[in-house]
């Protein structure tokens, strides 16, 4: 499996890099958003607990 990892410096842009993925037909559960703990992440695919906890051991 591969992994493509992005950094978007806004959620609008976030917001906007989820909406082509969705549009090249990838599918929101292989879509998963990390962001900062205030961050809103409406209508955007949020990682699960074992992808966030993988990040969190990295730093």
């Amino acid at each position: 499996m591969r992994r493509i990892y992005f950094l978007a410096p806004t959620i609008e842009i976030t917001h906007k890099i989820v909406e082509e993925l969705r549009a090249e037909g990838i599918e929101d559960r292989h879509i998963h958003i990390l962001a900062a703990k205030d961050t809103p992440l409406e209508g955007l695919p949020e990682a699960g607990v074992t992808i966030k906890n993988g990040f969190s051991s990295c730093g």
